[in-house]
């Protein structure tokens, strides 16, 4: 079977190293492995990785994820008013 993602809005930033978080006071995140960040996804109760570079969404239900420039760009697009 085949599916189609359902045209949802979801909130997202590129995150460089060195910006401030992108969704400040709506998540816990920490710096791992020297440069890389982590946010905690509280939906999942688990710590997500991401790296400069990467999107992070926040999805439909406030949960934290990483998304690849090149997954994000053919994925998404931009979304009108709010």
């Amino acid at each position: 079977m085949k599916y189609r993602k359902l045209p949802v809005v979801i909130e997202a930033e590129r995150w460089r190293a060195g910006d401030p978080f992108p969704f400040p006071g709506r998540a816990n995140y920490q710096t791992v492995d020297g440069d890389g960040q982590a946010v905690f996804d509280g939906l999942h109760t688990t710590w997500v990785k991401f790296e400069t570079g990467d999107w992070i969404i926040c999805g439909v239900k406030g949960e934290f994820y990483p998304c690849k420039p090149y997954v994000f760009a053919v994925t998404y697009e931009e979304a009108d008013g709010d």
